[in-house]
């Protein structure tokens, strides 16, 4: 094979080399900046009931959401007026996907958050079709749950199951990882505390199937009066 450099001749001493440049960091870009001064936004979303205004940028958007990639077409009057209205998602909880939206990081203003913000932020990514936001969820779900001592104890049920309610089968993959995540001690009857929580009305029907199979190993199937059987 030939030398491409052949006939460039050679530096004469290291003094005579360029300085070494340093490995371009190719890792997502952060457009906090352009958040934060406002520059160049294009679109007006209007959160909660307060209708609290954030001004952001469609591509920040439609890139990571289907939801707005969806709402912000031209041929939908949001993506005429360039103004969405969310009323159903609090405005503290939209704050933090906006950080991740342009950080790709999850920042809370609590360093430990509750359970209620968790499970908050993942109805509010389920609604605006984030996956990548809900996987991100996901992970942090597994490092709380490692925090415990015992992580089959009640609070780390109920955390979960005030997180995955009313999940589907598409949640699956997700509630699978954070049961996997840790050793479970089934010494507190995790069990029957999800049946109870299903006979109260609580739709947790797939957490409650997904946790038996990866606990116990078993497939079970949950029946119409709120029961497992294999």
């Amino acid at each position: 094979m030939p030398d491409l450099f052949e006939g460039f001749g050679e530096l004469e001493s290291e003094t005579d080399r360029p300085p070494k440049r340093k490995a371009q960091d190719v890792s997502r870009p952060s457009y906090l900046k352009y958040y934060e001064t406002g520059k160049f936004t294009d679109v007006i979303v209007l959160v909660g009931e307060s209708a609290e205004e954030f001004n952001l940028h469609r591509v920040v958007l439609a890139a990571q959401s289907d939801y707005f990639d969806t709402a912000l077409k031209e041929s939908f009057e949001e993506g005429k007026s360039r103004k969405i209205t969310i009323p159903d998602i609090e405005s503290d909880i939209f704050r933090i996907i906006v950080q991740y939206l342009y950080t790709n990081t999850l920042e809370f203003a609590d360093k430990d958050p509750a359970w209620d913000t968790i499970a908050a932020l993942y109805r509010a990514a389920d609604y605006l079709l984030m996956p990548a936001l809900k996987v991100e969820i996901s992970k942090l779900i597994c490092i709380i749950l490692e925090d415990y001592k015992y992580a089959g104890h009640g609070l780390a049920v109920e955390g979960l199951a005030n997180v995955f309610e009313h999940a589907t089968i598409s949640d699956w993959d997700n509630i699978r990882f954070c049961t996997d995540a840790v050793p479970w001690c089934l010494s507190n009857d995790c069990a029957d505390y999800l049946k109870r929580l299903i006979r109260e009305g609580k739709d947790v029907s797939v957490l409650a199937t997904v946790f038996l199979e990866s606990v116990l190993k078993v497939e079970w199937q949950l029946d119409e009066n709120g029961s497992f059987t294999r």
